[in-house]
């Protein structure tokens, strides 16, 4: 009996599948989930299944491995003071179409996530200001110094996304 609900689940998570359209190809990427429906918005609540698919997907500047912090799109970040933190961005990011993510598509996801974002967005009650000041260089500066600011961002809720998509598919 076991094996038989077993098989039976089996089966409902392979006919459960997210379609995406892939850059490359004309054949859409088909994920198997285990929810039959599930959110991609970023501004929205997020379950485990659009959080998975999200972490395939996109990149985000920290990430958190278990207790151990994990630069991604970052490739430095120094605080220069407890309330600057500058933030070098790797060259080697890329977003779906070849493009590279650049700290102007880091400061409009914070700026679009800060302002249309319905949960999760204490975080960016934090930053006061996102100064860009390079292709690949920002400056975040903090509202008060905040020890746990890096470790709340590596949560899987803060994808980057391209700053002409964000203004193209989310303008108000």
């Amino acid at each position: 009996m076991a094996k038989i609900l077993n098989i039976l689940l089996i089966l409902k998570v392979s006919t459960t599948l997210l379609y995406i359209e892939s850059a490359n190809t004309a054949e859409p990427l088909r994920i198997p989930l285990h929810a039959s429906h599930i959110s991609l918005d970023p501004t929205a609540v997020q379950d485990l299944s659009a959080l998975w698919v999200s972490r395939q997907v996109n990149c985000q500047l920290v990430r958190s491995q278990g207790s151990t912090l994990v630069f991604e799109a970052a490739e430095t970040v120094h605080f220069e003071t407890p309330l600057k933190i500058k933030i070098k961005l790797k060259d080697t990011n890329r977003f779906h179409d070849g493009s590279r993510v650049t700290a102007q598509d880091v400061a409009a996801t914070f700026n679009h996530l800060k302002t249309s974002r319905t949960i999760l967005r204490n975080i960016f009650l934090w930053i006061r200001a996102i100064e860009v000041i390079g292709t690949n260089e920002l400056v975040l500066t903090l509202s008060k110094p905040i020890p746990q600011f890096l470790k709340v961002l590596s949560a899987p809720n803060y994808a980057l996304f391209k700053k002409s998509f964000l203004e193209r598919n989310c303008s108000a």
